[in-house]
């Protein structure tokens, strides 16, 4: 059973279900006067008795889970308060019974804690894995035998039983109510509605891109949530839409997409809400001709994809018209292109991070951006699969004023063409940008490859700022065939400390090309090793 504080926050709700005064099950007591009474669900030990064996119990049945299946984990919370502080957890044992059998959790599964805003109020939680949709339990509190006993009369009252499984969120809150007489606390208990579980079928020849989308707009209607429990290939031959915010995640599951039209995606997102999506798969068939994965359509901020695998997929991510979007620990494979940023409206894209994803036998380029503004590429992995990729990173704008471009910790020894390679085109210009601590090794096999390439534009009359201004090279660990850093036309260069080997014995290598990069400028400190060509610096 994994942990139940693995699954739940504490925060309070604003679209929400009270059920505290939801009654589940039947209550069911046994007294044993004179030693105690049993009143509701109040158990009252009288003075001069231990009350061994008395019982407060319960019967119900998990059927009040619209979701619930098989092999679900979920959890009995219990809510008692008692009139002496340790009561409950000095003399009373619980058993969990599913159809007379006995199911109760080991000890140290059960979680017994209190409020501290007000300790007579204690939280018993028992987790239990169901064996049917509609299991037949019965809890029952026991006094132990070896109870001692009571000075004077105590009693445990058993306020209320929720059970919830891993897909609803909870939360406790603490009202304190004044009047002219009293002031009281009271604890209450808010549900968050339930996710949306989907139920497509698996490994399956039947097509579920109806049931996905009705499941999404359900989800969207009501919890924001969808999960896919389904571990396998779920196929969908028809575009989806994504209309308001949600958080969609599978469990290793596989969109197996077979879409035969043309020019459209998987999914088209046309909200500016946040939409989440984690651990899933979107395969394509290699008969269908979906150039994409995603699309955006409207102006969208702080989306996040993490642990998605996109695979096969010829043109892989549009991303246009986001703000605040993370790629986070995601993996591309196959493909002509894997990111394209900016590529229908380049002013409708900034604050992009793209970190810790891995690109593997992508054919043409696996990052291309025709926009970057606060553009981040942190810490990725670019690898030969089938293939290798002509170009790891590209980031050329194409118009307006572009700032803040960070391109850092990454390693590749896969490009046939570019490594990094950065520049700007049209009107646009570049300004502070950041190219470090990353690896490269020119693996190609040919002797016209730049690791390193970056080329702004020298307007006329020929004199600074250039389209590229203020950019630092720095700490970059290269490997190469022929020139393992080209710069030209940037005003405010300052490359060094960088690590330039050129394979030993290949006549073509050269360390640094700096071409027309004008004062100010500094270009120092750089180990250039193995290089048979003389490194060229002009002016």
């Amino acid at each position: 059973m994994e942990e139940f504080v693995s699954y739940f926050t504490d925060k309070i709700l604003s679209d929400r279900q009270n059920i505290w005064s939801n009654n589940i099950g039947t209550t069911v007591g046994t007294a044993f006067p004179p030693a105690s009474s049993f009143a509701a669900n109040t158990l009252t030990i009288n003075q001069g008795y231990n009350g061994a064996n008395a019982i407060l119990k319960r019967s119900f049945v998990t059927s009040i889970f619209t979701n619930s299946n098989t092999g679900d984990k979920i959890w009995l919370r219990l809510l008692l308060t008692e009139s002496k502080v340790g009561l409950v957890n000095d003399i009373l044992t619980i058993s969990l019974k599913r159809a007379g059998v006995d199911v109760t959790p080991l000890p140290n599964e059960i979680t017994l804690r209190s409020y501290s805003e007000n300790p007579l109020w204690l939280e018993m939680i028992l987790p239990y894995t169901l064996q049917s949709a509609s299991d037949n339990l019965e809890i029952t509190l026991t006094v132990k035998s070896t109870a001692p006993v009571q000075s004077s009369s105590q009693t445990i009252s058993w306020q209320t039983l929720n059970l919830f499984n891993r897909t609803d969120g909870y939360t406790n809150a603490i009202d304190i109510v004044d009047s002219a007489t009293r002031k009281s606390e009271y604890v209450y208990t808010f549900f968050e509605r339930a996710a949306t579980i989907s139920k497509a079928p698996i490994n399956s020849g039947a097509d579920s891109s109806a049931r996905i989308q009705s499941e999404i707009n359900n989800a969207i209607a009501t919890s924001g949530e969808i999960i896919f429990p389904q571990k396998g290939a779920i196929l969908v031959k028809t575009p989806l839409s994504i209309s308001g915010g949600l958080f969609m995640k599978g469990r290793g599951t596989i969109f197996k997409v077979d879409i035969p039209g043309s020019g459209q995606e998987l999914f088209t997102v046309s909200t500016p809400e946040r939409i989440i999506c984690e651990d899933f798969t979107i395969y394509r068939e290699n008969g269908s001709v979906m150039p994409t994965s995603f699309k955006f359509t409207v102006s969208n901020k702080d989306s996040i994809f993490r642990r998605i695998t996109f695979e096969n997929i010829p043109e892989t991510l549009y991303l246009d018209y986001v703000d605040g979007l993370v790629l986070d620990s995601c993996t591309f494979v196959a493909g002509q292109n894997s990111i394209k940023i900016g590529y229908t409206n380049p002013s409708s894209v900034k604050n992009v991070t793209i970190q810790n994803c891995k690109f593997i036998g992508v054919n043409i380029a696996c990052i291309w951006a025709k926009s970057s503004s606060n553009l981040n590429i942190y810490n990725n992995r670019f690898a030969v699969g089938s293939v290798a990729p002509e170009r790891n990173i590209v980031v050329i704008p194409e118009s307006g004023d572009n700032q803040n471009l960070r391109i850092i910790g990454n390693v590749s020894d896969a490009f046939i063409k570019y490594s990094i390679r950065v520049g700007t085109d049209l009107t646009a210009t570049l300004k502070n940008v950041l190219i470090s601590d990353n690896c490269l090794v020119d693996n190609s096999g040919t002797t016209d490859c730049l690791p390193i390439a970056v080329t702004g534009k020298n307007p006329a009359p020929s004199s600074p700022p250039f389209s590229i201004d203020g950019i630092v090279i720095k700490d970059n660990q290269i490997r190469n065939r022929a020139i393992g850093i080209y710069v030209k036309d940037i005003s405010n260069l300052n490359l060094n400390g960088n690590s330039v080997i050129g394979q030993v014995g290949l006549a073509t290598t050269r360390g640094l090309y700096a071409e027309n990069c004008v004062t100010p400028r500094i270009i120092d400190l750089n180990l250039l090793s193995g290089q048979i060509l003389t490194n060229i610096i002009t002016p």
